[in-house]
């Protein structure tokens, strides 16, 4: 009898399914017992490219198999390691440098991430720039921030830059061009 169903666990059961963002599941009775289940689908923020296949994570971090042509925002290409664990959450560092870059750097699409440096942005000087991840709100705005200032800074004096570290913006790094 649906009048014992519990309504909400039937959402949260859905709501958990990959592709979904959101469910809500609602039932009545006229002649006879009606219950409908309202999906949502998941959004896909980033696309997850590495050697042992590809991946996408929703707005809210779930990781899930990437099917051809998944309309995501960004594509993450991994250079190192395996791309996050299907099923999993992204770490929640991960998930907010990923929602401050598109907020950020609305036209930038396209970044390379390993576990040793995170985040790494090319620009369009082809300077490898290391984010890390976001260990505060706002963190990425500070690190491009940072980044930018130093990139001028160095181009000023003459030096040109492979990689420019700001991971941890406190004490930033580079290495120079060969």
């Amino acid at each position: 009898h649906f009048h014992f169903a519990d309504l909400d666990a039937a959402a949260r059961s859905v709501d958990d399914l990959p592709g979904v963002e959101a469910a809500t599941v609602t039932c009545r009775w006229e002649w006879r017992t009606a219950c409908v289940i309202v999906i949502q689908p998941a959004r896909p923020m980033a696309v997850w490219q590495s050697q042992s296949g590809n991946v996408w994570n929703d707005f809210e971090g779930k990781v899930q198999v990437a099917r051809e042509g998944v309309p995501a925002r960004l594509t993450i290409r991994v250079e190192e390691g395996a791309p996050p664990a299907l099923g999993s959450r992204l770490d929640p560092r991960l998930l907010r440098a990923l929602n401050e870059l598109i907020a950020a750097q609305p036209n930038v699409t396209r970044y390379s991430y390993s576990p040793r440096f995170g985040l790494i942005w090319t620009d369009e000087r082809k300077r490898r720039v290391r984010l890390g991840d976001a260990p505060y709100d706002g963190a990425m705005s500070d690190k491009l921030r940072l980044a930018r200032a130093l990139q001028k800074q160095l181009m000023d004096k003459g030096i040109e830059v492979r990689v420019l570290d700001v991971r941890f913006p406190e004490a930033p790094y580079y290495e120079v061009r060969d």
